[in-house]
């Protein structure tokens, strides 16, 4: 579920239904407050990002997709280096602020790579993001339980 629904209803609707929620906060204090109000077991912040090696090669990437096509997304947007991404990916954490990140590159093919080549090394060294998972669905590499009364593929429900 998708919080774009800050009204009572939706918030309670929320807690009474969703396993993961997906938020578009644009700051760890927001994001946090939206924790404190929701009973989910997990919380997810949606995170677009633009990346380079370098913060001058990301600002002209970004300027250039902004030219092409006007972003009109909201909530969390980051330009920069794998590197300061890993921090503030960190300090979201270290601040209680979410149990992850919803990746939203804006271009797959060019920021994929540079994530997972320079960002997902540093989280893994801090601690952040496992080397290998457990199990073998979403539900198990999350930690959430396997709904009542929907068969396992493979076994019995």
């Amino acid at each position: 579920m998708l919080v774009s629904d800050r009204s009572s209803q939706g918030q309670a609707f929320a807690n009474a239904q969703a396993d993961l929620v997906l938020a578009r906060e644009a700051s760890p204090a927001a994001a946090a407050m939206l924790r404190t109000q929701l009973s989910v077991p997990l919380m997810l912040v949606d995170l677009h990002v633009i990346l380079a090696m370098s913060d001058a090669e990301a600002q002209a990437r970004a300027a250039s997709l902004e030219r092409a096509v006007p972003a009109t997304h909201t909530g969390l947007s980051f330009v920069g280096t794998p590197a300061a991404l890993a921090e503030l990916m960190a300090d979201w954490f270290a601040k209680g602020a979410c149990d992850g990140f919803n990746l939203l590159p804006a271009v797959m093919a060019q920021d994929l790579p540079v994530f997972t080549a320079g960002a997902m090394p540093l989280l893994r060294a801090k601690g952040l993001v496992r080397a290998a998972y457990d199990g073998a669905t979403l539900r198990e590499h999350l930690g959430l339980p396997h709904p009542a009364g929907r068969a396992i593929a493979g076994g019995a429900s």
